[in-house]
This record gives C-alpha cells, structure tokens and sequence, in this order.
C-alpha cells in the first residue's frame, strides 16, 4: 500500500520501487548555492538524492536508509549508500556542506542526539534541511481538544510510526539546541477550501501555525545558534 507522510508527498510501500520514491523539489529554494558532500538521511529508494545530482553534479553524496528492501534502488542514486539504523550507525558521521533530514527525525528515539552528533562533524557554514510534521495542525487540535480524541492512523501528521511531534517552536527549538541557526522555512497549507487563503490573508498569515501540515527549513552551523524567528514563504495545495 502506497502512503504519503505527513501530508508533503513522500509515497512508500514494502517495495524499494515505492519506498520513499517522491523527491523533495519543494527544498529547492533552501538549497545551498554550492554543495561538494552532501548527507540524505532517511534517503528511502534515493528519488531526493538522485534530483540532487541534477543540481550538483560534482557533488559527492552519501545516502542512509534503515529499509534493506530500498538498497539496490539507492544504490544508482549515490556515491556512497549505507542500510541500518541512524541512530546506531557512526560511519556515515562527517564534514558536509549539506545534511538533509526530511521526514526522518520524528521518528527516531532521541533525534535531539542524532542530530546533535551529525551537527558536530559539520563545518561551519554547512546548510542542514529539516522537516517535521506540524502537531498543531487544526485537525489534530480540533480533534484532541473537542473530542479529546489523539488517534494514531497509518500515514500523514499522526502516523503511528512517529515517536515525537512537533509544532513550529519546537522545531525550531530542535534546530538551535544541537548548534544550527535555522534561516528561512517553507510551509504547505490547504488551498482548498478556498476559504482558507482569505482567512489565513486576513490573519496576516499568523494561522500557518494552524493550517501547516508540515514545517520544512533551513539551519546553517553557527557559533550564535539562537535565533526567534526566520521567513517563511507559503505553498498551497
């Protein structure tokens, strides 16, 4: 069964061919201008990394992946694949110009750890990419606070497979804590209703904590990591 997590378009199934296939274009404006070794954390059959290559050809790219069934697809999309468990493995840890870690972090034991170690071998300067589900989404809020329902399902901002949730705060709060200053951000809400553009026009787009189905931005290693807010630009759906 094809799924879709977090509501950004990542497909996967129990095959390598469906397994995370969707690239993550939407980043493209978080990129970087140059990249010479870049880290796809979570890198599923490779889609993101292999689009990646379009962008920069000389680069040298290492791609992690805890589905076995995902390898050999991986494996054609760059220079270096390693399978297993994110948290357990040190082999990929090093100097990189670009980490991406989209869709990956919620669903670890400590991603705080597992962030902060990658962060430390980074120079200075390097661009990290994070996504997260937005927990505060209006779904999950109306749900908990009128039904006092928390339902788990199989895909999307509640799946069952995500160890912790997130809201734009403490996302970004994610991103200072292990040593990065995040620097611009994009957000996807619903376009439809249609309704939903005027209202969240007219809330001066203060309700994208509401609306969001997932928070996606960009931190750069710095010594001064604290920063309260960044930009972020809107995508509707």
């Amino acid at each position: 069964m094809i799924k879709v997590d977090a509501g950004m378009g990542k497909a996967s199934d129990t095959g390598a061919s469906g397994y995370y296939c969707h690239e993550r274009n939407e980043i493209l404006p978080l990129l970087p201008e140059r990249a010479a070794r870049i880290l796809d954390l979570g890198a599923g059959a490779g889609a993101t990394s292999r689009w990646l290559r379009e962008i920069y050809p000389d680069a040298y790219i290492v791609a992690v992946e805890n589905n076995a069934d995902a390898a050999a697809a991986l494996s054609a999309c760059a220079d270096q694949t390693q399978i297993g468990d994110i948290e357990a493995l040190d082999s990929y840890l090093g100097s990189y110009d670009l980490v991406l870690c989209l869709d990956v972090l919620e669903h670890l034991v400590s991603p705080e750890h597992a962030l902060k170690r990658i962060v430390d071998g980074l120079p200075m300067g390097a661009t990290v990419i994070i996504s997260l589900p937005n927990v505060a989404h209006f779904a999950v809020a109306a749900k908990l606070f009128l039904l006092g329902r928390f339902t788990y399902f199989d895909y999307g901002i509640m799946d069952r497979t995500h160890l912790h949730f997130y809201t734009e705060r403490t996302a970004l709060e994610l991103a200072t804590t292990a040593g990065l200053a995040p620097v611009a951000g994009i957000v996807t809400l619903m376009a439809s209703p249609w309704y939903w553009r005027i209202v969240n026009v007219f809330a001066a787009f203060l309700l994208r904590r509401r609306l969001a189905f997932q928070f996606v931005f960009a931190s750069v290693k710095s010594d001064a990591s604290k920063r309260a807010r960044i930009p972020w630009k809107i995508i509707y759906r």
